[in-house]
């Protein structure tokens, strides 16, 4: 199995047939195959929980550092190109990359409607993303979405989870939130920063970031 991912890899997947036996493998490896179970309520609540970082995860500037950068259309361009770069190479990593994309996205759309109404720049947004970011118009439209969903609660911010089960699992978690506002409160309360020292070490940290308390019979 090393040596054909290693072939493929090196050789492309044209033309190369999968032992029926290793499919299983390959799929686990590659992140395809069957979807995810489905989970709901305070069962999802709980898997997310267990998903979350002890420590901020490093990601690029947010929208609200717009006093930092640019804020024409070529600009925000300019943003793209590179944030992109960086979510595709942490897609698997953490959710706060992508979330910050989907944020960055919606307000270079945005800019890019006024500039548009103004002469300054010319061509639809599908064409612009595709030719000067090199990303698809529904992968943006994906990561606006969960962008829009998530973005305002806190805790999202910091799950190790990939972008793609996220979205699978978009409307369990959005009605998870809905219907839960115990469960949404956990989500929407803000990131305590928890910092090792020499003297409490990681045993503290991690007792710190998965302390709980319970409300009507829910873990939160």
């Amino acid at each position: 199995m090393t040596r054909f991912i290693a072939k493929v890899a090196k050789e492309g997947p044209e033309g190369k047939v999968l032992p029926q036996n290793r499919k299983k493998d390959l799929n686990s490896v590659l992140g395809t195959g069957s979807k995810s179970k489905v989970i709901k309520g305070s069962d999802l609540h709980e898997y997310l929980k267990e998903k979350i970082l002890s420590h901020d995860p490093a990601t690029g500037p947010t929208v609200s550092d717009l006093d930092l950068i640019p804020t024409s259309h070529e600009g925000i361009l300019t943003y793209l190109r590179s944030g992109y770069h960086g979510i595709k190479k942490n897609n698997s990593v953490c959710l706060a990359a992508s979330l910050d994309y989907g944020d960055w996205l919606e307000t270079a759309f945005s800019i890019h409607y006024d500039e548009k109404h103004s002469c300054k720049v010319v061509g639809t947004r599908k064409k612009c993303l595709e030719t000067e970011v090199a990303i698809n118009i529904s992968h943006s439209r994906k990561l606006r979405k969960i962008s829009k969903l998530f973005g305002k609660y806190p805790h999202f911010h910091k799950l190790v989870l990939p972008f793609s089960e996220v979205y699978q699992r978009r409307e369990q978690i959005h009605h998870m939130l809905k219907t839960n506002r115990y469960i949404a409160d956990y989500w929407r309360q803000p990131v305590a920063a928890v910092q090792a020292t020499t003297t409490a070490g990681p045993t503290a940290v991690t007792n710190a970031m998965t302390r709980t308390v319970t409300v009507h019979g829910i873990h939160i």
